[in-house]
């Protein structure tokens, strides 16, 4: 007897039918999406100090169904923008500004910093795009922010803070594919192959009673 797989879903469907193959290819999909949405995570988590939880609130799946035009997709969604730096293990960095030559004075002039950690490969670093700082902002969240080079004025007179962000969590799929070993693409049709099969035996389990 012919193996039954993915690669012969003709012969699947002339020995037991439309309806069995339906049922067979979208169990297939909805197993197999959970598992390269977890791929996907650790690929990012090999590259980027972010942690599961965060990718994971970025995730959507969306399920296949059968339907009418016999259209079968089961998909993962990342969205989101630009992530502020405290996931990336921002912290206090006091940072030399120079030498102070006034009789009398300490040596040196210092400022608190920030220093992050993006990359898993890569220690703290200081971010030196701006005179960052570590606050909490409006919403009550501790961010990491720096001070309008203009001078810009909030409607209470302030000068206007802006915060600092990282890579989203979009980018960071882009940027991660192949970290943990195959391209996304073949990873899913591999699983995809190995839950068919597991389908393929449940239901004919079923249909044998």
């Amino acid at each position: 007897m012919q193996e039954l797989n993915s690669r012969n879903i003709a012969e699947i469907r002339n020995q037991f039918g439309d309806d069995f193959v339906e049922k067979v290819t979208v169990s297939a999909l909805n197993k197999a999406a959970p598992k390269l949405q977890t791929y996907i995570s650790k690929s990012i988590r090999q590259r980027y100090n972010i942690t599961a939880a965060d990718v994971k609130r970025k995730a959507k799946r969306f399920k296949a169904k059968r339907s009418a035009d016999k259209v079968y997709q089961a998909s993962v969604l990342f969205q989101g923008s630009q992530i502020g730096y405290t996931n990336f293990s921002a912290k206090p960095k006091r940072v030399t500004l120079g030498r102070k030559t006034k009789k009398g004075r300490p040596w040196g002039r210092f400022r608190t910093g920030v220093s992050v950690k993006v990359l898993k490969s890569s220690g703290q670093k200081q971010i030196k795009s701006r005179p960052a700082f570590l606050a909490v902002g409006m919403s009550g969240n501790r961010q990491v922010f720096y001070r309008d080079p203009r001078g810009r004025k909030t409607s209470t007179g302030k000068t206007a803070l802006h915060s600092m962000k990282g890579p989203s969590i979009p980018d960071m799929v882009m940027a991660s594919e192949g970290d943990s070993g195959e391209p996304y693409d073949v990873f899913a049709a591999q699983e995809f192959d190995t839950e068919f099969d597991r389908a393929t035996d449940y239901y004919l389990s079923k249909m044998n009673g």
